[in-house]
């Protein structure tokens, strides 16, 4: 192959990279829009479990733009690390925005408020960092989802995004 041949082959590798990369940022903000919906159940604790189903099959639906074969064990690794990070904030978060809901007239609209808005900021936050994940083993520079690499990688990521987000809502 000669260099001409090389450079085609390395372009075409990064538009389909850069069109997977797209893909997988629709991916998120559609199951941020519906994580923010989700949190916004003004019953007091009924959004935790449909905002949990809506990760995971978020990080699945990125796994397969990115053709990486996941396993459930992957997907609880990522999860799990991420959410260890910023974890305590969102369960607070979300704890604080339930209680709220019970207030009568007033709470659950407060409640919903609270509730939608960490859940859309979170799900943002996760999304966008395992889109960096699944980049880094698409490219060969991480063997697989749960390799301690990937889960650094992912805690980081998270972190620095959840940081932006919370800095974005603020301004």
């Amino acid at each position: 192959m000669d260099s001409q041949e090389k450079n085609i082959h390395r372009e075409l590798g990064e538009l389909e990279l850069q069109e997977m990369i797209e893909k997988a940022e629709n991916v998120v903000a559609l199951s941020a829009g519906g994580n923010g919906l989700a949190g916004a159940i003004p019953l007091p604790f009924a959004d935790m479990f449909a905002m949990i189903g809506i990760e995971v099959a978020m990080l699945a639906k990125i796994s397969h733009v990115f053709q990486i074969d996941i396993k459930e064990d992957g997907l609880k690794t990522l999860v799990m690390s991420a959410l260890g990070v910023g974890g305590a904030t969102f369960i607070g978060k979300t704890v604080a925005g339930s209680l709220f809901k019970l207030i009568p007239v007033v709470g659950p609209i407060g409640g919903a408020v609270i509730s939608g808005g960490t859940a859309a900021v979170v799900t943002l936050a996760m999304g966008e960092a395992f889109i960096q994940v699944s980049k880094a083993i698409k490219l060969g520079k991480l063997r697989d989802l749960t390799s301690k690499e990937s889960k650094e990688l992912m805690k980081t990521e998270f972190k620095k995004r959840l940081k932006l987000h919370k800095k974005d809502n603020k301004e």
